[in-house]
């Protein structure tokens, strides 16, 4: 194989890669249309009732994958309701037989969440 040409399974990674992230991208996009939010830093509003945000209806429905998605583009997982109740309050209310004990792994310890490179960059830093 010639210097600067990419194989082909590494362009079908990338590829592979591009579409997962665009699926994701659209999963959020769609829960929060659904849930009425328009941002992951904007409140859910519903008169008379709890103004949740989209950290807490993710702990609440024990979605993991979605949680890490709505963390992922900003969210910030501390956020208090209008009630005062944290995501990780929502998750345990929530939680059924441990049906939300990954949610609430993940609510357990302040996440950095970051690409490759800066995770190694983080790495080298905590190692020194």
């Amino acid at each position: 194989m010639s210097k600067g040409l990419i194989s082909l399974p590494s362009l079908r990674q990338d590829k592979s890669r591009r579409w997962t992230s665009k699926m994701q991208q659209a999963e959020l996009k769609q829960f929060l249309q659904i849930n009425g939010c328009s941002d992951v830093n904007r409140p859910q509003r519903k008169p008379g009732k709890e103004t949740l945000y989209p950290v807490h209806l993710a702990a609440h429905l024990g979605d993991a994958d979605l949680l890490r998605l709505v963390l992922q583009a900003g969210a910030d997982a501390t956020q208090q309701s209008s009630m005062g109740r944290s995501a990780w309050d929502v998750a345990v209310q929530s939680n059924v037989y441990g049906s939300h004990d990954e949610v609430l792994l993940l609510l357990a310890e302040p996440i950095k969440v970051c690409n490759l490179r800066a995770a190694v960059q983080l790495m080298k830093k905590t190692i020194k």
